[in-house]
């Protein structure tokens, strides 16, 4: 087996397009659409090349055509007819679909097609909520199942990074703002920021002045800030599972340093645990949040 080539079995293909097993078997039997491989032990399998023809058939099958259609169609033909679709600003599941292809491909060019007509169809905002989150909460499954490889995900995360980083370096501060500043951190092993930073572009978007520590940041580090610079909000994001003493543990180290602020927290991992502290304000939803941010006066 050459050791450079990535396999893939049915259920690979099948979790990442969308499409049943049974289904892609009977195309293969039928229309002669997938020529699989087989191992020494005679396990069938399918090549990064046979990944990329479902994830393209997968887009064009859920708009209405028939796999009878597709089938008559070239490789180059279905990419062409794919990026009609993937690229539509209206259509949510196939612009997803889109950006998985572009992940799956390592294609920069059509994740940018993807990505730049959303934007300018919907705007920041809505184009996260509606299309990246969704998007991301799809790769976290796929991660789970060990159907993508890291560098397929480092590769898409960084795209979509620099694309926040684009959008909250365009937010200018108005010098005479009176509303309430923000802390925003993640705490001691947290890395994927994304989420955020798409706060620190909401709260900036909004004139709300910030300070971004991001990733990782110690507890020991965070109770010092006090000292430097006083703030009336940290928000602060969970996405590993944590335990109830950790979380206890953290927490009341923050309301100790900032003693008279509110603390924000996001991140299903600790929604769901008991609030130690009345200070503590849980916020479940980007429009919560939202309401939360025009209760201050935005």
């Amino acid at each position: 087996m050459n050791s450079c080539l990535i396999m893939y079995s049915i259920r690979d293909l099948a979790n990442l397009s969308g499409i049943k097993s049974h289904t892609i078997r009977m195309w293969e039997k039928r229309y002669g659409i997938f020529n699989p491989m087989r191992t020494d032990s005679n396990i069938r399998y399918y090549s990064d090349k046979d990944l990329k023809l479902i994830l393209n058939i997968a887009i064009l099958n859920k708009q209405g055509i028939k796999i009878s259609n597709i089938s008559k169609l070239s490789t180059d033909e279905i990419r062409l007819e794919v990026l009609k679709y993937a690229v539509s600003p209206t259509n949510q599941a196939s612009a997803i679909e889109g950006l998985i292809l572009a992940m799956i491909e390592l294609d920069e060019q059509l994740f940018e097609r993807i990505f730049n007509r959303l934007i300018m169809a919907h705007g920041m905002e809505i184009t996260f909520v509606n299309y990246v989150f969704p998007f991301m909460h799809r790769i976290g499954v796929l991660w789970q199942i060990g159907s993508i490889i890291p560098a397929q995900e480092h590769f898409i995360f960084n795209l979509i990074r620099q694309k926040l980083y684009v959008a909250i370096n365009d937010q200018q501060l108005l010098p005479s703002t009176k509303k309430p500043s923000f802390l925003l951190i993640l705490p001691e092993h947290e890395w994927h920021e994304l989420g955020l930073l798409f706060v620190n572009y909401i709260l900036k978007k909004r004139n709300f002045p910030v300070i971004y520590l991001g990733q990782s940041v110690p507890l020991e580090e965070i109770m010092n800030l006090p000292r430097i610079q006083s703030v009336d909000y940290v928000l602060l994001s969970f996405i590993l599972n944590v335990s109830m003493e950790e979380y206890s543990r953290y927490m009341h180290g923050l309301l100790t340093s900032f003693n008279d602020k509110k603390v924000i927290i996001t991140g299903q991992p600790i929604l769901n645990f008991e609030n130690i502290n009345d200070a503590i304000l849980k916020v479940h939803s980007y429009h919560e949040f939202l309401q939360l941010l025009s209760e201050m006066g935005d």
